[in-house]
C-alpha cells in the first residue's frame, strides 16, 4: 500500500458539537416538530432528545454548520 499511495499523513477528525449549538436546536424544532423552544427548554433537552433532533433534518444541520464555519 506505501509503495501505491506512499507515505502515510495526518489524519484529523473534527466535530461540530451540534448538540451544543442552542440556535441550531431551536431551529430545528420550529422546523420539525413546529415548536418554539427558549434557550432554557433547549438546554434542558437530554443528549437523545438532542440527537434525535439533529438526526430528523441533516440538510439544516449541514448547511448550519457551513454557515456558521464560512462567516468567521
Amino acid at each position: 500500500m506505501i509503495k501505491q499511495l506512499g507515505v502515510q499523513t495526518w489524519f484529523c477528525s473534527f466535530s461540530a458539537a451540534e448538540t451544543r449549538w442552542v440556535p441550531l436546536l431551536q431551529c430545528l424544532a420550529k422546523l420539525v416538530k413546529n415548536k418554539k423552544l427558549t434557550e432554557q427548554d433547549t438546554n434542558a433537552m437530554t443528549w437523545q432528545e438532542k440527537c434525535e433532533l439533529i438526526k430528523s433534518d441533516p440538510v439544516i444541520c449541514t448547511r448550519y454548520f457551513d454557515n456558521t464555519t464560512s462567516a468567521s
